[in-house]
């Protein structure tokens, strides 16, 4: 039996990604934190599309309407196949924050969970956790230990900096 260079081209062709494969998803255990921007839209589209929505266009902080505000919604998720715990983030181990999403020219007013995993604890999200806060235009996030595919998703309402379109 002779094989041909075509044959063999054809079996390493096949060969190369299926133990590519076999080694980023059961081998090796990857671990991914991965995160989206679920929404992103301005309250005043919002308030436009009905009478009900008025409220919306009263939003306040620290006693001041809001210029522009908007809403976030992100997802934060485990994609990988290993869980992901504290030692993982890319900060200093002496640093609680482990993911900082920024908003250029929009202030963070304020956030909060609206879902979770059952195996995420929620003692990372009560107000004044270490790591859960907002600076300025960042959102922060504590280091989260999540197990294969596990999630949250944090709401925040922005507001636009005076001067930038």
């Amino acid at each position: 039996m002779s094989l041909s260079w075509g044959s063999l081209a054809a079996v390493l062709g096949l060969a190369v990604p299926v133990a590519a494969a076999l080694w980023e998803f059961v081998l090796a255990g990857r671990k991914r934190l991965g995160y989206r921007v679920q929404l992103d839209t301005t309250i005043r589209d919002s308030a436009a599309s009905g009478p009900d929505t008025t409220v919306l266009q009263r939003m306040q902080w620290d006693g001041t309407n809001l210029r522009d505000p908007s809403v976030v919604l992100l997802r934060i998720e485990n994609a990988g196949w290993s869980p992901v715990v504290a030692a993982d983030y890319v900060a200093p181990a002496s640093d609680p924050v482990g993911i900082r999403i920024a908003f250029p020219g929009r202030r963070v007013v304020g956030m909060t969970v609206t879902e979770r995993s059952p195996q995420v604890p929620p003692t990372f999200f009560v107000p004044g956790a270490e790591g859960f806060e907002t600076t300025g235009r960042v959102v922060k996030l504590p280091k989260v230990i999540l197990n294969r595919r596990a999630h949250y998703k944090v709401l925040a309402v922005l507001d636009r900096e005076e001067g930038f379109t």
